[in-house]
Parts: C-alpha cells; structure tokens; sequence
C-alpha cells in the first residue's frame, strides 16, 4: 500500500474509530473477556483489560479496491466490543499467502488512562507476525480530539508504516524457516553431500561444532550427527523422530528402565537436549540427555514433585563412530525445573 492510500483509509475509518470506540457505551465489557492480540506489549495481563477494537482485514488485492469514496460498516463479532471494519461490500480473504489485519484498540486500566494502538497483524505460514505502536495516550477527552483532529490520519499511516517494517522482517524471517523446514525434510541424513549440502544453504546459522578427534557435531530440529570430514561419513544418533540410534533398550539396566517408566509408560529411545562432550584421547565422548522435553519431575499427591531419583536424566559414552561403550545410567538432573 501507497503512504497516500494508508492515509486514505485512516481518514475514511474516522468516522467509524469514533463511533465504536469513542462513546459511552464502548468501555463497559465484564473482565476476562479474549480480545484479539494487538501486538501491544502489556505490563499487566491483557486478557483482564477493558479494551475495544475494530479489525479491518487487508491485503494487496483489497488495497488495489479502496476507493476515496469507500463506506465502511462495522460487524460486530460474538466479542463485546470487538468490531470486524468492512467496505460496503463483503471482503474475500485470501489464504495462500499472508492475510493481515490492521487493528486500532482503545485500551484502559483505571478508565482515567487510554492508549489508542494501532497494529498490523499478518497470518500464514503458521505464523502470526504482529506489531504495534501507541497512537497517542491520555484522557478520554484527549483521544477523542486526536481522532477528531486532522492530524490523526498521517499519524496513524507513520505508526503503520513503522508496524509494516517490523512484521516484514518477521515475515521474511518465518518464510525463510520454512524454506529451511522443506529442505530439510527433502535431505537424506545418513548421506555427507546432501547434509554438507543444507549445512552449506544456512550460512550464518552455527549447526555443526568441533568435538575432536576430526569429528563435528551436526544439530537441526530434533536430529543430531556426528559427522567425520576426513572419512565423509555421517552416523546419526538421534533420528527424525527424536529416538536414540546409538543406543537400545536392551542396553539399558531395568532398573533404569523402571525408573524411566515411572516418568513415561512407553518410554521408547526418546531423546531431548543431547549433550555430547569433546572426544578424549581414548576416542570416548561423554553423553547425556533426558527423557522428557518438560524437565520436571512427576507430581506426588500433594502437588511436589517427588524424590530426586525419579528425575531421569541419562548418562553414558559414545566412541567417534557414535556407538555405545557402556551402560547407560542415570544421573541426578540439576537444569532448569518448568
């Protein structure tokens, strides 16, 4: 959208800004009610804040319709006090790429103090990319005559312009997550030239790590590998599916397995956060993980987590080809608790 075509749309929503968030009647929702997330940081928890907010849906198709003549109806949503702004006809939505939504919220804490926001929040790939600026605060008196003033329009279209640059880069940044996620998927990790491959198409990512002995460290998603250059030999130790391969559950002592199974009934080779320390001089790497990405204990009856013994977190060593040379064991777990 052009500057002059952000400042078109601000002028035409005036009327419709004033009418449902500018009255008496706009502040009176009940506590605890789900608005929609505005991109504005809050200190205080959002969800419990008296607000009101116009959602206007837009996109490139829809900024190419707008005219200088558009009229605009406000759709109340099963929100009280959340409107969707429409121009006088219905707006399709378009899916395959990103949808955004410009949202101008009126928010209060104490109804002495108001915050007119406006903010651009985009859906798709999964994502939602969202920021907002505070358009101006103050009294209830001193919102209405911002909006009722002439400067509101360009003041708003900056605020937006500044929005748009943020969730751009957020955009590009999700998008470029996604091209990575698609190639990984298409990558065969158990062959060195197409996992030197995808290393190489990250650049400035750091997912391989010296650990000696001419050995590196591969990470990506839930898969780790240690990869021998010299040889150009890739042995995986945790697949895709985030289940130990070297490692098996006949290798582990069933009181270990007990213990673990205390924690998940159908524990099967599942690994998070594997750490693997620097070969030593004997070719051995220290190993731990844990089997459960929560990091907490079970909870007893009264709603402690229990004995330390029942935190499993699992030790053992590994030689540069990435198989076990002991028996796995259990190691009293010391990081972070959920």
């Amino acid at each position: 959208m052009t500057e002059e075509t952000i400042w078109s749309l601000f002028d035409r929503l005036r009327t419709v800004i004033a009418e449902k968030l500018i009255s008496p009647d706009v502040l009176e929702s009940p506590r605890g009610l789900m608005f929609y997330y505005d991109g504005i940081d809050s200190d205080g928890d959002s969800c419990s804040s008296d607000v009101a907010q116009l959602v206007v849906p837009l996109n490139d198709e829809i900024a190419e319709i707008l005219s200088s003549d558009e009229y605009f109806i406000a759709q109340k949503t099963e929100y009280h006090n959340v409107w969707y702004v429409y121009p006088d006809r219905e707006i399709p939505l378009t899916w395959n790429g990103w949808q955004g939504n410009i949202i101008i919220t009126l928010k209060t804490n104490n109804r002495q103090n108001y915050m007119l926001c406006v903010s651009l929040v985009c859906y798709g790939a999964h994502n939602v990319a969202a920021h907002g600026q505070v358009l101006t605060h103050g009294s209830f008196t001193e919102i209405a005559q911002t909006i009722n003033s002439d400067r509101f329009p360009s003041k708003a279209s900056t605020i937006f312009n500044t929005c748009l640059e943020v969730v751009v880069s957020k955009i590009e940044e999700y998008e470029r997550h996604d091209r990575e996620t698609r190639l990984f998927a298409n990558t065969d990790i158990t062959d060195y030239d197409p996992v030197m491959a995808f290393v190489d198409s990250l650049k400035d990512k750091n997912v391989l790590k010296s650990k000696g002995h001419g050995i590196e460290l591969f990470t990506y998603d839930r898969v780790v590998s240690l990869i021998d250059k010299s040889s150009k030999h890739v042995n995986v130790l945790v697949d895709r599916n985030g289940k130990a391969q070297f490692c098996r559950l006949d290798d582990f002592s069933a009181t270990l397995l007990d213990m673990i199974r205390r924690e998940k009934r159908d524990w099967s080779l599942d690994v998070y956060d594997l750490s693997v320390g620097h070969f030593n001089s004997n070719g051995q790497a220290f190993v731990t993980w844990v089997i459960s990405p929560y990091y907490y204990c079970p909870m007893d009856e009264d709603g402690f987590g229990e004995e330390e013994e029942f935190e499993v977190a699992i030790t053992c060593h590994i030689n540069t080809d990435g198989h076990l040379i002991d028996t796995p064991v259990w190691k009293p777990y010391t990081g972070p608790r959920r």
